[in-house]
């Protein structure tokens, strides 16, 4: 409920409602050099960690992030390249 620890997306199983990925957008120039907030990331990261939740962050000021993320639902999935262009 503190509106400091949200993600930005969670891809879940439409199945069983379990979560598979949550994405977290991470904004370079807020990020770069805010102790309170790489500290709630690491919280976030260490949670998700616990309950067995994969996630990926994806900074602002980075390229290659479509990729990146094909890349990690692949490997999460069990998918092989072509499953996910058909």
């Amino acid at each position: 409920m503190n509106i400091l620890t949200h993600t930005d997306f969670l891809i879940f199983n439409k199945l069983d409602k379990m979560p598979v990925l949550v994405v977290k957008v991470d904004g370079y120039a807020f990020h770069a050099n805010n102790p309170d907030q790489l500290r709630r990331d690491k919280m976030k990261d260490t949670i998700l960690q616990k309950y067995g939740i994969p996630i990926i962050r994806m900074r602002t000021n980075e390229s290659g992030q479509e990729a990146r993320l094909n890349n990690k639902l692949i490997q999460i999935l069990g998918l092989g390249e072509s499953s996910l262009d058909d």
